[in-house]
C-alpha cells in the first residue's frame, strides 16, 4: 500500500520533468510538434494572399454579387485540418518528435542518471504522456490555424465562411480522437523500437516505412 501511494507522485514528478525537458529542447519541441500547424497556417495565408493579389477585384465583386462564389464551410475546414496530422509528409515531423523523446536518453547517455531516481516504467510512461499531450495540442493547433486562415481568406475576398452546424462538436471530437489515436499508435511504435535499438534514426526510419 505504501508503494502504491508513492507511485502516483513519482509518475507525476516524471511527467513534470519530461514536460520541462521538452520545453527546454526547442529543436524537438518546434520540429516535432509546432512546425506542422505553423507551416500549415503560413502556407494557407500565403496561398490566400497570392490568389487575392492575382484576381481581379471587379471580377471578384461580380461573382460575389451574382452568388456564384460559394461560402466555405468552417466546420469542414476544421475537420480536414484535424486529419492533416495523418498525412505521410506531416506525420514524419511527429515521428521525429517521438524519436527524440524516447531515444534521446540513449543518445545523450543520461538513462544512468534517471533510473536511480525513478522506475523505468514511470520514466517511459511519462515520456508517452508528454508525447500524447504534445500531439493533442498540435492537432488542436491545426484546427485553430484553419479558422485563422478561413477568416483571413474571407477578409481578402469578402466571402466569410459558414458557421458550423449543431452536429459539429460531435464530429470534431470523433475526427480529433481518430487523428490522435493514429499519432499515439505511431508514437508507441517509435517508443518500442527506440527502447529495443537505443537509437534515434533507426526507429524513425522503421516507423516511416510502417506508415507507408
Amino acid at each position: 500500500s505504501i508503494s502504491n501511494r508513492r507511485a502516483n507522485p513519482m509518475l507525476t514528478a516524471a511527467i513534470a520533468s519530461e514536460a520541462y525537458k521538452l520545453r527546454r529542447n526547442l529543436t524537438a519541441l518546434f520540429w516535432g510538434f509546432c512546425a506542422v500547424p505553423l507551416g500549415n497556417l503560413l502556407f494557407n495565408l500565403g496561398l490566400s494572399t497570392w490568389l487575392a493579389s492575382h484576381n481581379s477585384g471587379v471580377g471578384l465583386s461580380m461573382r460575389i454579387s451574382a452568388g456564384l462564389a460559394a461560402r466555405p464551410a468552417l466546420g469542414s475546414l476544421i475537420l480536414h485540418a484535424f486529419t492533416d496530422s495523418g498525412s505521410f509528409f506531416l506525420l514524419i515531423f511527429y515521428l521525429a518528435g517521438a524519436a527524440m523523446l524516447f531515444a534521446g536518453e540513449y543518445r545523450w547517455e543520461t538513462w544512468r542518471l534517471l533510473v536511480p531516481r525513478n522506475s523505468r516504467f514511470n520514466l517511459l510512461a511519462a515520456k508517452f504522456a508528454v508525447y500524447a499531450l504534445a500531439t493533442a495540442a498540435s492537432i488542436l493547433a491545426l484546427g485553430v490555424a484553419a479558422v485563422i486562415a478561413a477568416f483571413y481568406d474571407g477578409f481578402l475576398t469578402g466571402i466569410m465562411p459558414v458557421a458550423p452546424g449543431a452536429s459539429f462538436p460531435l464530429q470534431a471530437l470523433s475526427v480529433f480522437l481518430a487523428s490522435w489515436a493514429e499519432l499515439l499508435l505511431m508514437g508507441a511504435l517509435v517508443a518500442l523500437l527506440a527502447v529495443a535499438t537505443r537509437a534515434v534514426t533507426g526507429p524513425l526510419l522503421a516507423a516511416i516505412f510502417f506508415s507507408v
